[in-house]
C-alpha cells in the first residue's frame, strides 16, 4: 500500500469506482496523484465535485484513524451525512492520494429511489455546508457552478422519489414542489449550464408552474422505467 500511495502514509486515499446499471458498467477514475497541501486538495474537490461518489461517499476511501476519531457523522441528516463528514475530514487533511484503481462497485437501480420525509430539507442543509466549506477558500465563481450542479441534481432526484411514492397524496407531493420553488437557496443558485437538458427544462417548468413540473416528472419516470 505504501508503494501504491507514493511511498508514505497519507491522511486519505481515494480509489476509483465503477457504476453498474443492469448490464451497463462505467468506470470513473482519476490519474494516480499525490496531493501535498490544502490548495491542491480543494482544487481536486472542485474538479471532482460531481464525479459520483468521489466527494459524497465514504465507500471508495481509506481514512486515517487518528483523524476519524475526532469526527462523527451528523445524525440529523437523512441523506448526505457522509458528504458533510467528508467535508469536515477534508479540512483536516494535510495530504491525500488519488488512485486510478477501481475500489468500489456502485449499483444503480430505479428501485433504489425511495421517498423519505425530509430528504429535500436534508439535501438543502448539505448544500449550505458545501457553500460554507468553499466560502473562505475560493472565489465564488470557481465553485458555485459545481455546487449548483450537486444541488439541482439532488433536488431533481428528491422530487422523483416524491413523485413515484405510493404512500403520499398528490396534494402532499405538490407541497414538496412548492417548498423547493420558494426556498431561498433555490432562488439564490442559478440553474447551472452543466446540468442535462432534461433537468434544466424541468426546473424552468417548475419556475412557471408546480403542477406542470409534477407531470413532467411523471412522464420522465415512465420513460426511465422503460
Amino acid at each position: 500500500m505504501r508503494k501504491i500511495c507514493g511511498g508514505g502514509v497519507r491522511d486519505l486515499i481515494i480509489f476509483g469506482y465503477q457504476t453498474i446499471d443492469g448490464q451497463k458498467t462505467e468506470k470513473y477514475t482519476t490519474n494516480t496523484t499525490v496531493l501535498k497541501n490544502q490548495t491542491e486538495i480543494v482544487s481536486a474537490i472542485i474538479e471532482n465535485m460531481n464525479n459520483g461518489v468521489w466527494v459524497h461517499s465514504p465507500c471508495n476511501k481509506l481514512y486515517k484513524t487518528d483523524i476519524m476519531k475526532k469526527l462523527k457523522f451528523k445524525e440529523e441528516y437523512i441523506v448526505s451525512e457522509d458528504m458533510v463528514f467528508n467535508l469536515e475530514y477534508f479540512n483536516k487533511c494535510r495530504n491525500m492520494t488519488l488512485l486510478d484503481e477501481i475500489g468500489y462497485n456502485y449499483a444503480i437501480s430505479f428501485k433504489r429511489v425511495k421517498y423519505r420525509k425530509g430528504i429535500m430539507q436534508s439535501h438543502i442543509k448539505a448544500t449550505e455546508k458545501l457553500l460554507e466549506y468553499f466560502k473562505d477558500k475560493l472565489d465564488k465563481e470557481r465553485y458555485i457552478d459545481s455546487v449548483g450542479k450537486f444541488f439541482y441534481a439532488s433536488m431533481f432526484y428528491d422530487l422523483i422519489a416524491t413523485t413515484i411514492s405510493k404512500d403520499i397524496k398528490i396534494s402532499e407531493k405538490l407541497k414538496d414542489y412548492r417548498l423547493l420553488k420558494n426556498n431561498n437557496l433555490y432562488k439564490e443558485i442559478k440553474i447551472p449550464k452543466t446540468i442535462s437538458n432534461k433537468k434544466s427544462l424541468f426546473f424552468k417548468i417548475l419556475n412557471l408552474n408546480s403542477l406542470f413540473a409534477y407531470l413532467f416528472i411523471k412522464i420522465y419516470c415512465l420513460n426511465w422505467r422503460n
